[in-house]
């Protein structure tokens, strides 16, 4: 068969997306699929929007089955064929275990930095543009925001992670999306953010960690943003679990890139225009990472020319098993070094370096 000569994990789909062949490596790599021939039928009928994209001929891809506390995170690409599909999967690479310790070191000299920064700023005499000062600063939290992605993506992949209190989701939501709406520079799209209703989604996980992994989503889809588009954030409740997606209508994500989005320091020029590709291919690493921890998924929809569409499940914690933690904006904004200022370090007005 020819997927047989690939030397990466592949798998032959029927119509129905049951699983008709894996080659050698795919066996190797995600071995349940051979003994389950319908768990990718499975996943995709919980989300009818990739099916219709498929019978629409566009690829797709989404987790696969990860127990989100013991496999690596996997993700499943589907192609069409003349005949039924195909699929790629590719398995992200686990940071260095030194990573932790290296992103310490590293924020030593970045504190030093940031300290530093006043005392230019009293250098600059009057009348004088600042710009070179605030350039510097935003430099600094590029590097700041790297080395904690790092730091945490690490963690979670090292099994240091422990998931912490309980937040309500959906009130941290809310404050991040109205912080966010707050600081983001002119000229940047409109961040939509109008629930229907309140909820009281509670999940157990560090607020900072979630807020830095919808921070990490709206970053995203600001990269790769264009002129009169918007980004939309929406939660809603399922069956014991809250579903988060973040759309835009940007540029959207070429078929041979989507496989290796979620890869720590993939990065893609969209246009393959030869520029600098944007961000340092961390961001999207860690929001798969944190909910395949946490128990749930990530999964994208993506037409190249029109916008991508990334949708995260959480699990719902039991409130009752302990106090739900919930934040206002004020959290974000009084912190300089909030995930909100860290994630949008590129987008938005960042706290005065002086």
């Amino acid at each position: 068969m020819e997927l047989d000569a690939l030397d990466f994990p592949a798998i032959l789909l029927a119509e129905d997306f049951s699983v008709l062949h894996l080659n050698p490596p795919a066996r190797q790599t995600a071995p349940a699929l051979e003994h389950q021939p319908l768990a990718v039928r499975e996943l995709l009928g919980a989300q009818p929007g990739l099916t219709a994209l498929l019978r629409a001929g566009q690829p797709v891809s989404l987790p696969l089955l990860s127990d989100g506390f013991n496999a690596r995170p996997q993700t499943l690409s589907i192609f069409p064929r003349q005949e039924g599909y195909w699929g790629a999967i590719s398995v992200c690479r686990e940071p260095s275990v030194l990573a932790p310790n290296l992103t310490a070191r590293l924020r030593e000299p970045i504190s030093e930095i940031f300290a530093t920064l006043p005392l230019l700023a009293k250098q600059i005499e009057p009348g004088q543009d600042p710009a070179i000062l605030l350039q510097l600063n935003r430099y600094c939290y590029r590097m700041l925001r790297d080395t904690s992605l790092l730091s945490q993506l690490s963690r979670i992949s090292c099994s240091l992670f422990a998931q912490g209190e309980i937040c309500d989701l959906f009130a941290l939501t809310d404050s991040v999306c109205h912080a966010a709406q707050e600081l983001l520079l002119p000229g940047q799209p409109p961040l939509i953010w109008n629930p229907a209703e309140h909820l009281e989604l509670p999940v157990r996980c560090s607020g900072d960690l979630l807020a830095t992994m919808l921070g990490a989503l709206i970053s995203n889809a600001l990269r790769f943003t264009r002129d009169d588009n918007r980004i939309e954030v929406s939660l809603t409740a399922l069956a014991g679990r809250a579903l988060l997606r973040v759309r835009d209508q940007g540029t959207g994500i070429r078929p041979e890139v989507l496989p290796h989005i979620f890869a720590p320091f993939f990065s893609a020029d969209p246009y393959q225009s030869g520029a600098p590709a944007p961000g340092c291919g961390l961001g999207l690493a860690f929001v798969q990472a944190l909910a395949g921890r946490m128990g749930g998924t990530v999964s994208v929809e993506s037409v190249f020319g029109e916008g991508s569409l990334f949708a995260v499940t959480l699990p719902l914690a039991d409130p009752a098993q302990s106090a739900v933690l919930r934040s206002a904006t004020s959290d974000y904004l009084l912190n300089r070094y909030s995930p909100i200022f860290l994630q949008l370090a590129d987008f938005c007005r960042l706290p005065d370096p002086c």
